[in-house]
């Protein structure tokens, strides 16, 4: 999504053998287990104890290590944008919230050698005199919009195909909004049915009317302005790029409890691995798993295991094919596997980061990219926010199970 305020993004560094693909529950306490990391002694604070609206807030951290690394995200409250999210002196502006609240605050510190560090920091919001009724207290960060006006969301980037027909939904957008208003701002232009309305819909003109001469003729772009009883306004832009039919991979969407995910997969670099996922897809084999494994700015993983963190029994690994040229950046989804590179089953991971310490180089085994995410990578992101605990001697499981309703394959067109 393309937004006027940047959505916060985390960054977090981890030891190279990272992540473990197919951690399986220990039969016996240390057999398996995921290795201990380094600590960093790491305190966070706030500029303020209490924030009115509109109110500028500093965050500091400090970290007992010259090479640390910084990652700011929120925890716990309204939804806000973390500015200078990478480093140790953060800042936001206070919300508007209709009733008193607590903002809650984690930094991550981290060093090349894999240690970490978290500590958080929390600041009470007063309500705002000028809240009005309908405006969602806890929206998600990022959109537009000022403090006690609308904020509009024109929802998640989106890839489709010719002869689509794309919705590009507003209705995440919060406030009292009295008018809703599409309008395209880039692209071959299409037209918008229902454009005042919070969901309007288009039809993705074919291929034979892109032209080849603007590179940009397959990158629509289009701006959803919302007004309140105030009138006051808010924007916020979402991309659809347009794919020919020829350069398009499988398709598989998951469902899950935070929202749906499509991910496109690259039989062409990744052959056996696609292969191997779409026979777990087609088994009907992810239909209730977990995300077992959230670690902010690196990955979200799961595949393997079912509420409980109960494994569940899996084909033969597969051999890696992570020297394909497919790179670990964000966005993409790859295999996970134990420290043997060519062990990966059923588990995968979507990357949060660029991360290339997971790619295949000369020195390192590394990881097999085989998709990438097509929609939804705000519900990753989402996912990749909530509180997670040690449990049953592995770290960093979400602390409420997030569910991987269905995985089914989308249709070819």
């Amino acid at each position: 999504m393309v937004r006027f305020i940047a959505l916060a993004s985390v960054v977090l560094a981890v030891a190279p053998l990272l992540p473990f693909g197919c951690p399986l529950i220990p039969t016996e306490p240390d057999d398996g287990s995921w290795p201990d990391r380094g600590t960093i002694p790491t305190t966070a604070t706030a500029s303020v104890g209490r924030a009115e609206v509109g109110q500028a807030v500093s965050l500091e951290a400090t970290a007992d290590s010259a090479a640390a690394q910084f990652a700011w995200v929120q925890t716990l409250g309204a939804g806000v944008t973390i500015v200078d999210h990478d480093r140790a002196s953060a800042s936001f502006v206070a919300p508007s919230v209709e009733v008193e609240q607590t903002l809650e605050f984690m930094v991550t510190t981290s060093d090349p050698a894999g240690a970490v560090g978290r500590a958080t920091a929390r600041v009470t919001v007063a309500a705002d005199p000028n809240w009005t009724p309908g405006r969602r207290p806890a929206q998600p960060a990022g959109g537009g919009g000022s403090p006690s006006g609308p904020t509009a969301d024109a929802g998640g980037d989106k890839e489709v195909l010719p002869g689509d027909v794309v919705t590009l939904d507003g209705s995440r957008s919060s406030g009292r909004i009295a008018t809703y208003s599409w309008r395209q701002t880039a692209g071959t232009p299409v037209t918008l049915t229902n454009a005042e309305t919070a969901r309007a819909t288009f039809t993705v003109p074919p291929i034979r009317g892109l032209s080849e001469d603007d590179e940009g003729a397959n990158l629509l772009e289009f701006a959803l302005t919302v007004t309140d009883i105030n009138k006051r306004t808010a924007e916020d832009r979402v991309e659809v790029r347009i794919l020919s039919p020829s350069t398009v991979g499988p398709r598989v969407r998951l469902s899950t409890s935070f929202g749906d995910i499509v991910v496109e997969l690259n039989e062409t670099k990744a052959p056996k691995t696609v292969q191997n996922f779409l026979r777990y897809v087609d088994d009907n084999f992810y239909d209730g798993t977990i995300f077992h494994r959230v670690i902010p700015g690196f990955v979200v993983q799961g595949g393997g295991f079912t509420p409980g963190l109960n494994q569940k029994n899996t084909r033969d690994p597969i051999k890696s094919e992570a020297d394909n040229g497919l790179k670990n950046t964000r966005g993409t989804i790859a295999m996970a596997r134990t420290s043997a590179p060519d062990s990966a089953t059923s588990q995968f991971y979507f990357n949060l980061a660029d991360n290339t310490q997971l790619d295949h180089t000369d020195t390192n085994a590394g990881y097999t990219v085989f998709g990438r995410v097509l929609e939804g990578m705000d519900v990753v992101d989402r996912i990749a926010a909530v509180p997670t605990e040690t449990r049953q001697g592995f770290q960093d499981v979400p602390k409420q199970d997030i569910l991987i309703r269905t995985a089914r394959r989308i249709p070819a067109p």
